[in-house]
């Protein structure tokens, strides 16, 4: 009985530990999303603005 209760908390050990690696690895990919949208729209902005500078010394 008592080798039989073991080999059921590896399984869960093990489970819970990959859950845990799966959760990690979700958080460091979102933040990576995060990350490279926020760069994206600060460069998109930044162009933006360049953008709308150049077409008002144009105009003048």
């Amino acid at each position: 009985g008592n080798e039989e209760e073991e080999e059921e908390g590896k399984d869960v050990f093990f489970y819970t530990s990959e859950i845990r690696l799966k959760e990690k690895i979700l958080t460091v990919a979102t933040a990576i999303d995060f990350f490279s949208l926020s760069f994206f729209l600060s460069f998109f902005f930044f162009f933006l603005l360049l953008f709308l500078l150049l077409l008002r010394e144009g105009q003048d």
